[in-house]
C-alpha cells in the first residue's frame, strides 16, 4: 500500500516536472524571463536564485509552476522579456509546450519499454496466461501456468489448434488434459457460447511473449 502511494506520487511528480519544464524551456527559447520555477507546493525545502530566477523544491510533490515575467496583465510593464510582450502565437507556444512535453515523455517511455523488453505478442504455446473468473476453466480448477496437452483425446501443441477444437464445441462437454508441475490432469467441462461470436469458449487467454525489435521499429 505504502509502495503504491509512493509510486503514484513519484509518477505524478515526474509528469508535473516535465510539464512545467516544457513551459520553462519555451520561455527561455522565446526570450521570456522566468521569475520562478517551482517543483511541488507548500513549504520550501530548497531554493536557489540563479540569473534572477528562483528555483525551488517544495514539500508536497503534487504540483509545480513556472512564473513568466509579466504573465499577469495587471503587472505588465511593456518590457521586451515579459510574457505579454510576445506575439499571440508565441504565447500559445509557451502554453502548449507543457502538454507537448508530456506527450513526448509518454512516447519515450513506451519506446524504451518496447525497445528493452520487446513487442508483446500472444504466445503460440498452450500454456494458460490467465483465466476469466467464473468461466468453465476457472470453475474446473484450472490455473494460470497450466499447459493444455489434449482436447477430447486430440493432442495439441499450438494455441491456435487448441482453440479450433474448443470453439467448434458450443455449450458441449469436452475433456481437457493438462500438465501442472510435471503431473498430468484431466477434467470434463462444458463450454460456453461466446456472446460476441458463434463459438465455444472456456475462459482462457494465452501467455504473452515479447519479440525483440530494433531501435526504429520500437
Amino acid at each position: 500500500m505504502i509502495e503504491s502511494i509512493i509510486g503514484v506520487i513519484f509518477t505524478f511528480g515526474i509528469i508535473v516536472f516535465i510539464h512545467e519544464f516544457g513551459h520553462f524551456l519555451m520561455c527561455r527559447l522565446l526570450g521570456v524571463h522566468v521569475e520562478e520555477f517551482s517543483f511541488g507546493f507548500g513549504k520550501i525545502l530548497y531554493q536557489k536564485n540563479k540569473n534572477n530566477t528562483l528555483y525551488s523544491i517544495r514539500l508536497i510533490p503534487l504540483g509545480g509552476y513556472v512564473k513568466p515575467k509579466g504573465e499577469d496583465i495587471n503587472e505588465f510593464k511593456g518590457e521586451s522579456d515579459e510574457y505579454f510582450s510576445k506575439k499571440w502565437y508565441e504565447r500559445i507556444m509557451i502554453v502548449l509546450a507543457g502538454p507537448i512535453m508530456n506527450y513526448l515523455l509518454s512516447f519515450f517511455i513506451f519506446w524504451g519499454v518496447i525497445y528493452t523488453v520487446g513487442k508483446p505478442l500472444p504466445s503460440s504455446s498452450t500454456v494458460i496466461g490467465d483465466l476469466a473468473e467464473g468461466f468453465p476453466a476457472h470453475l474446473a480448477g484450472m490455473k494460470q501456468g497450466d499447459k493444455i496437452v489434449a482436447i477430447d483425446g486430440i493432442k495439441v501443441e499450438k494455441w491456435k489448434d487448441m482453440m479450433v477444437l474448443i470453439s467448434s464445441k458450443i455449450e458441449k462437454e469436452i475433456k481437457v488434459e493438462y500438465e501442472r508441475e510435471g503431473k498430468r490432469y484431466s477434467v470434463n467441462l462444458k463450454t460456453r457460447k461466446d456472446p460476441t461470436s458463434d463459438r465455444g469458449i472456456i475462459g482462457i487467454v494465452p501467455q504473452t511473449d515479447y519479440e525483440k525489435v530494433g531501435f526504429f521499429t520500437a
